[in-house]
């Protein structure tokens, strides 16, 4: 990693290593847990999460590196694919043992084509790797299918809600007007409602026009496979190893349907198309209330290291597509959809089963403080901002924003009152990004993100 005075063009950046270390202990913990509380995964997400601010913090100072290059990339892949098809955490709520033949030899076959990558990429025969790449995409896609097929009625409200919400859509209703069934029997503290924003209908609409809305989620991630291949980055096929990918497409978890949203708008921050960024960023903002980090993020480096009108354009984009996106159900019924979305989501109280340090000090009859978490996850978002800030040689845009969003998400879900695995997804998703971002070539191009990299 060059200093920020240093001339001539760096290699691969070298807080790597770091992200590595992140990205597997946020999959082991995954892996082990599917995002409930189970302390040894709980620690594991600390120890992520910890060890993302640890490059956060090297890379915003340029420090000496912490971390040395000393393996390949290859066993990330390998590592996370075994424990994906070893221990796939998919079927999670039925007992479907007759189909276990059927996915071990599709989880089988996508393993045996991961590991292919690595052999050709380590014998010299690259250019057959983005065909074996399509090879194990494509058998990725036939094993979620699989789960959708095998699990026609997952027992969780998400599948119930979202296709109760095409439906009405579709009909012409407002989707935060209907009653929704209390499938838990008042186990939990919530009024039964539609708590997510209007943008799921994206993918939600298509899937139950297909036959179920998880066809939509599917899909989606079938245009993630599209839009990772245009990186051209090295080992892409470790995005879609995630331990609970299957877990989201069963149980119809909306954090899914925000990936390709996310990689398109980073894929266009890399191409400098900065209204076409805050346009993917603004629909991903309009999806889940969580998901505005990437385009706050994005605004923010852009307008520091590139330009104050480029930041300010992804930024006015963004934010008018959010409105534009949920306005409609706003002003239709804003009493209702405020508190669907918003109000009722706060009051829900702190829960024992998330993946949480409220869950683990609990777990150690330990006290714990809300506001505590408002406070750091505010100071983790100043410490992100503060970093987007600084120019430093050797980091590109795509780098930054997926690194401040993978550390202040994972601070956040942290100290939250509840998060999940669908929640930590994110985690995996935006540290997976920097890491291969961060193995990624110096562009030869004289862009203004060129520049950045090269000084």
């Amino acid at each position: 990693m060059g200093s920020p005075t240093a001339g001539g063009k760096t290699g691969p950046m070298s807080g790597w290593l770091g992200i590595f270390l992140a990205l597997g202990l946020c999959g082991f913990s995954l892996h082990r847990s599917w995002g409930q509380f189970e302390p040894v995964a709980c620690v594991a997400m600390v120890l992520s999460v910890v060890m993302g601010w640890i490059v956060l913090i090297r890379e915003s100072f340029s420090l000496d590196s912490l971390f040395k290059p000393s393996m390949s990339i290859s066993i990330l892949a390998v590592v996370a694919s075994l424990a994906l098809w070893f221990k796939p955490n998919v079927y999670h709520f039925l007992n479907l043992s007759g189909f276990e033949p059927i996915r071990l030899a599709t989880f089988g076959a996508t393993l045996a084509l991961v590991a292919l990558i690595q052999v050709v990429e380590l014998l010299g025969k690259k250019r057959w790797a983005p065909l074996i790449y399509t090879a194990t995409c494509l058998s990725i896609l036939f094993a979620a299918g699989l789960v959708i097929g095998m699990v026609p009625r997952p027992a969780i409200d998400v599948h119930l809600f979202n296709t109760m919400a095409a439906q009405a859509t579709l009909q012409f209703q407002n989707m935060y007007q209907l009653e929704y069934p209390d499938i838990y029997g008042g186990a939990y503290a919530f009024k039964p409602c539609f708590p997510y924003l209007p943008g799921t209908l994206l993918w939600s609409v298509p899937g139950w026009l297909w036959g179920d809305v998880r066809w939509g989620l599917w899909l989606f991630l079938g245009l993630s496979m599209l839009l990772v291949s245009q990186f051209k980055f090295k080992k892409a096929e470790i995005l879609f190893l995630c331990p609970v990918i299957f877990y989201l497409i069963e149980c119809s978890l909306v954090d899914l349907g925000l990936l390709p949203l996310f990689l398109a708008g980073l894929f266009s921050l890399k191409k400098e198309r900065w209204i076409l960024s805050g346009f993917m960023f603004g629909l991903a903002a309009g999806g889940k209330q969580y998901a505005f980090l990437p385009l706050v993020f994005s605004s923010i480096a852009t307008f520091f290291l590139i330009s104050r009108r480029a930041g300010a354009t992804i930024f006015i984009t963004g934010i008018t597509t959010a409105t534009v996106t949920v306005l409609p159900w706003l002003i239709n019924a804003p009493e209702v959809f405020i508190s669907s979305t918003f109000w009722g989501l706060l009051a829900v109280p702190p829960r024992a089963d998330a993946l949480t340090l409220f869950a683990l000090v609990k777990y150690f009859g330990l006290g714990w403080s809300k506001w505590l978490g408002l406070f750091v996850g505010l100071g983790g978002l100043l410490g992100a901002c503060f970093f987007l800030s600084r120019r430093v040689v050797g980091q590109s845009l795509v780098f930054r924003v997926s690194l401040a969003s993978g550390c202040v998400y994972g601070i956040v879900f942290l100290f939250g009152s509840q998060a999940f695995g669908n929640y930590y997804f994110l985690v995996y998703l935006f540290f997976c990004i920097a890491l291969l971002e961060a193995l990624s070539p110096i562009p030869a191009e004289t862009s203004p993100q060129a520049k950045l990299k090269t000084g």
